[in-house]
């Protein structure tokens, strides 16, 4: 079901660029009017002279390809990678395979031990390393090297997953 949810997200995230490219396409082709504005309105924030300003747009209106570019990555800060129709795909698989690889850890114990107090013991420690190993795993390959930091990212997702997990054995427990 979450990779699903993963799927409808990134599939609406690329239908929602789409429209603003097509947005943009007919205002770039249609209102040369109103896509100075917006170029004017992505730079309103900076001290631009107005001669380099109106230079800027002139040139981006003399090439409508670089203008619907320019107002999708710097006005509406869209860029088209990262909503490629395949990403939803993608999405949902990586999101399902994760639920999926998630419960069969936390179920290994129950698969190997007799007693169901030790399987859920055993399923605990496992899913705490797992967290542990998980939040170091996900900052190192991030790029930041740092142990400590590693440290601090692995202690934090055990202590996050550690609050979800106690949350939904809580909400188990009053439903009954």
């Amino acid at each position: 079901m979450q990779g699903l949810g993963g799927y409808l997200g990134a599939k609406s995230e690329a239908e929602a660029y789409q429209a603003a490219l097509s947005e943009t396409k007919a205002i770039v082709d249609q209102d040369h009017q109103t896509a100075a504005s917006l170029v004017r309105g992505t730079f309103s924030k900076y001290d631009i002279a107005e001669g380099a300003l109106v230079s800027m747009i002139t040139s981006l209106l003399s090439s409508p390809h670089d203008m619907v570019d320019f107002l999708m990555h710097f006005h509406h800060q869209l860029a088209e990678a990262d909503y490629a129709p395949s990403r939803a795909y993608i999405s949902g698989v990586t999101i399902a395979s994760g639920y999926v690889v998630g419960g069969l850890v936390a179920l290994l114990p129950y698969l190997f031990v007799s007693s169901i107090q030790y399987a859920f013991f055993g399923s605990a420690v496992l899913m705490a390393l797992a967290l542990f190993a998980f939040g170091w795993a996900k900052t190192s390959l991030v790029g930041d090297g740092d142990r400590w930091v590693c440290f601090k990212n692995g202690i934090q997702m055990l202590l996050l997953g550690g609050v979800a997990a106690g949350a939904a054995m809580g909400c188990v427990k009053a439903i009954g």
